[in-house]
């Protein structure tokens, strides 16, 4: 986990830019996953996967609040 990290800052990660090198095998299932959960309901929120120390994915999905219909973002 990243707060377990010596060097993790967590206001240093928050504003980063993250590069995603899409992976031609997982990430079109992951996104495909993420949509499905997002359409059935399922999942709202931010989403971030990495393999190998390499982000392969990474999107949003929703509102960040649901009353002023706020769209979720990665930042």
């Amino acid at each position: 986990f990243l707060n377990q990290s010596p060097v993790w800052n967590k206001n240093q990660v928050a504003h980063q830019q993250v590069e995603v090198q899409w992976d031609e095998q997982l990430s079109p299932k992951i996104d495909e996953w993420f949509k499905k959960l997002y359409s059935s309901t399922r999942f709202n929120g931010n989403v971030l996967v990495a393999k190998e120390g390499k982000v392969i994915y990474r999107n949003s999905y929703g509102y960040s609040n649901y009353l002023t219909r706020d769209t979720m973002t990665i930042n």
